[in-house]
């Protein structure tokens, strides 16, 4: 899955030829596992409550504490509940790193677990509404496919699928992009207490190209990976604003493609602002209250991400007897399952 330039994905649906019961109920068992009572929320419903999946990977990175993505979720529910009188019945949620906001594990009959993923940048860089409205755009996918008698869809977001959701969310109303395309602005406060954290004292972007495709892996200058996988313009985002006005503590070591070679390095303030500007309008209008416009602050002496750049190139320049590099002009530069998105 891609980013579009009209946004991020909202999801991705996939169906299991199987019943992924056995799956989901063990790792529900795990101890990190947390299970949540409807309560006096939903008094006539059948199921006890929902269960969230492996708590414990997420906290760590998490600006949003159990408590509050519990109250979240329930949120949802109520709202989805009260709209159309439906709630999916044994109900899972987990929070995993995916290229999609969310992910639907759509059951194969209506006794099965039902499987809501949602990103892991959700609650280390968005606030409670946009993990709600991932939350009702996946309980809309669940909805349709009961609806469709569990039979899969060649077209999951159809226009019987953006009527449900538009009855739980009305800012997707009208419009075939927002009912599939995920457009919220990154939370600058919520980044800064996340990643942010980590990345205080500076850090090291490397992207790499290859086949006309690009990995990125972010480091923290204590050497701690952070972040990695194919580089979209959502997750430059998301560090921007995280770094707030410190981007230029951190660097970007751009590889030659399909090589070790180190061909440019510069800090992530220039990068950031020469890959928006190559961007869309609409791209430009949400990466607008995160670019410094040359505003940065020299780097702190001692600490310096540019520092260590410089080591790693000589370092690179020693070991393979490449020319020292020098800064260069810019440049252009699922499931095992049946897949949805």
């Amino acid at each position: 899955m891609t980013h579009d330039r009209h946004g991020e994905l909202w999801c991705g649906t996939c169906f299991h030829e199987t019943s992924p019961s056995a799956g989901v109920r063990s790792t529900s068992a795990a101890k990190d596992s947390i299970f949540v009572p409807y309560g006096k929320l939903f008094p006539s419903s059948k199921d006890r409550g929902f269960t969230i999946l492996r708590w414990g990977s997420t906290k760590g990175l998490s600006a949003h504490s159990l408590e509050d993505v519990e109250s979240i979720i329930l949120r949802a529910l109520a709202e989805f509940n009260s709209r159309w009188s439906y709630l999916p019945p044994n109900l899972y949620v987990s929070f995993v790193k995916m290229a999609a906001m969310g992910r639907t594990v759509l059951a194969a009959g209506p006794d099965d677990p039902h499987l809501i993923e949602l990103n892991k940048r959700l609650v280390q860089a968005y606030d409670a509404n946009s993990i709600r409205r991932v939350m009702l755009h996946e309980l809309s996918h669940c909805m349709r496919h009961q609806v469709s008698n569990f039979v899969v869809l060649d077209e999951p977001h159809d226009p019987r699928f953006c009527s449900i959701l538009e009855g739980v969310d009305p800012l997707v109303a009208g419009s075939k992009k927002k009912c599939k395309f995920f457009t919220d602005d990154v939370d600058e406060s919520v980044a800064q207490r996340t990643l942010g954290s980590k990345l205080r004292a500076g850090g090291t972007l490397k992207i790499q190209e290859s086949r006309g495709r690009r990995e990125f892996e972010l480091r923290s200058a204590a050497r701690q990976k952070l972040r990695s996988g194919p580089l979209r313009v959502q997750e430059l985002l998301e560090i921007a604003a995280a770094l707030g006005d410190r981007q230029e503590e951190v660097e970007v070591i751009l590889y030659s493609p399909g090589s070790a070679r180190v061909a440019e390095a510069l800090p992530f303030d220039r990068f950031f602002a020469r890959e928006i500007a190559k961007s869309s309008e609409k791209v430009q209008r949400m990466a607008a209250p995160f670019l410094r416009h040359g505003k940065s602050r020299r780097a702190r002496s001692g600490s310096s991400a540019r520092g260590r750049a410089t080591a790693e190139l000589r370092h690179a320049a020693k070991v393979k007897g490449a020319k020292k590099p020098h800064k260069s002009s810019p440049s252009r530069g699922k499931t095992k399952q049946r897949a949805r998105s």
